[in-house]
């Protein structure tokens, strides 16, 4: 292999220098440290479960950012009967953001006419909350046409993939004939260990 020994390598012409050809690895001795760099495009690592260490020197484990996800799913209701035999909503729109292991879900749903006296129970939560030790993780519904005199609140119980919807007064959960017909919007916020 042969051996260059410069000080300094700047551009015949421009402010454009490049090293080596597309698809070529360029590698910088172990220890050797970049100053001033510019990005002009994404950061591909080119093996999974690499990160970013932000706001320290050293590689500090709390400060690896290694997990970043964003997407769709779909709700689903557990134990629900409609009134024309439904067993899911007529709308059913779920995103989330998860960063590391704090997971943000947002859910919107048109829930069927129906009688239903059972616990409304959101599920298919994208990830399974994490086991925390009798820790609940909150939520909260930001938007509904339904009128509970208690106000209403949402919940995810550890190691589960359920969003429970709960009067945020009395603690009891709120039946599905409550939003007969109606929209229900809901945001959380809790702990995974995917």
């Amino acid at each position: 292999m042969s051996k260059l020994e410069v000080d300094a390598i700047e551009p015949q012409s421009g402010t454009t220098l490049t090293l080596g050809a597309s698809g070529d690895a360029v590698a910088l001795g172990s220890g050797a440290s970049v100053s001033g760099l510019t990005l002009s495009d994404n950061i591909l690592f080119n093996t999974a479960s690499k990160g970013i260490y932000l706001g320290v020197t050293t590689a500090t484990a709390s400060n690896l950012l290694d997990d970043y996800e964003e997407g769709t799913w779909t709700p689903t209701f557990i134990n629900f009967t409609g009134s024309g035999g439904e067993s899911q909503p007529s709308v059913a729109e779920g995103h989330y953001t998860k960063i590391g292991n704090l997971v943000y879900i947002g859910v919107y749903l048109e829930i069927p006419a129906n009688g239903d006296s059972s616990a409304l129970v959101v599920s298919n939560i994208p990830f399974t909350s994490k086991d925390t030790t009798d820790n609940i993780f909150g939520g909260s519904v930001t938007r509904t046409d339904a009128v509970i005199s208690n106000g209403v609140g949402s919940f995810i119980p550890d190691n589960s993939n359920n969003f429970y919807v709960s009067e945020t007064n009395a603690g009891t959960l709120v039946q599905y004939s409550v939003f007969s017909g109606k929209y229900l919007s809901m945001v959380a916020t809790y702990l995974t260990d995917a």
